[in-house]
């Protein structure tokens, strides 16, 4: 997938998304955001589809119509990390990893000891790959 970043409006929709356990109805969506108006809010829906931030998942009849079922095709992590990587990109600079989670353990201070858990079960994952690698 190709970065592309969202305009506030489409972020807005990303995250009533994201925060749903359950595919929405674009009147789900109306009632979470600003947006009051169908023909506001399909030509965005439309362009997070076309960029595959947004999938259809289903139709469910409401009042005798098919309406569609939205759903993020992308993750909030994985956003954010295609954002990152573009922004370093742009920079012409390699992304600082340790710098990145030095900045993320200061914001979290309440969660480090989660986080350094997390990186250890993510290094011995690498590790055991790289190793698996290794031996093909």
């Amino acid at each position: 997938m190709k970065t592309k970043y969202l305009t506030e409006r489409e972020y807005e929709i990303m995250k009533i998304l994201w925060s749903s356990e359950k595919p929405m109805l674009i009147s789900d969506i109306m009632k979470l955001t600003k947006i009051t108006a169908k023909n506001s809010i399909h030509p965005l829906l439309k362009n997070l589809i076309k960029n595959g931030y947004v999938k259809v998942v289903g139709n469910v009849i409401v009042v005798k119509t098919f309406s569609r079922l939205y759903a993020p095709a992308i993750s909030l992590e994985d956003y954010t990390a295609m954002q990152v990587n573009e922004i370093f990109k742009k920079q012409k600079r390699n992304f600082d990893l340790k710098r990145f989670l030095v900045g993320l353990s200061k914001e979290n201070k309440a969660n480090n000891q989660e986080l350094v858990e997390y990186m250890r079960t993510f290094i011995d994952n690498c590790e055991k790959k790289a190793e698996e690698m290794e031996e093909q």
